[in-house]
C-alpha cells in the first residue's frame, strides 16, 4: 500500500490523499482551500492526479 499526501502542508485546509494498493487506487478527503485570495486560487488548479485513474473518489 502507498499513500500520497497531496495537501494541507502548513494549512489545515485543502487536504487530498491518493491511496493504491495492488488491486485500487483512490483520492480520500480531497477538501477545498479556504483562506486569503492566494490560497483559494489553488481550488481553481489542476488534480495533481488524473482522476480517469482512479478506481473511485
Amino acid at each position: 500500500m502507498k499513500i500520497k499526501f497531496l495537501g494541507a502542508a502548513r494549512t489545515v485546509t485543502g487536504s487530498c490523499y491518493v491511496i493504491e494498493t495492488d488491486k485500487a487506487r483512490f483520492a480520500v478527503d480531497c477538501g477545498m482551500h479556504q483562506g486569503s485570495d492566494a490560497v483559494e486560487r489553488r481550488n481553481l488548479d489542476i488534480a495533481p492526479y488524473d482522476p480517469a485513474h482512479l478506481d473511485f473518489f
